[in-house]
């Protein structure tokens, strides 16, 4: 951010370096959530757990994910 910018020149860099970081964190977290695979002595329900945990922290963002792409 400089400071010989006008505010509104500042407001739309950072608000364009957040995006990326949201978009970012948005395909770390599709990538794990793809890439889950249920432990071998895991109850069906921890996986479950933490399945959510990630849908939480996407839903956070102000993301979704369609039912085609976890399907």
């Amino acid at each position: 951010i400089q400071f010989n910018a006008s505010p509104k020149e500042n407001w739309d860099r950072f608000r364009n370096m957040f995006h990326v970081d949201v978009e970012s964190e948005f395909i770390l977290l599709q990538t794990q959530l793809m890439n889950m695979k249920m432990k071998k002595e895991e109850k069906l329900e921890d996986f479950f757990l933490r399945m959510d945990k990630i849908f939480s922290k996407i839903y956070s963002l102000g993301r979704t994910i369609e039912e085609s792409t976890i399907v």
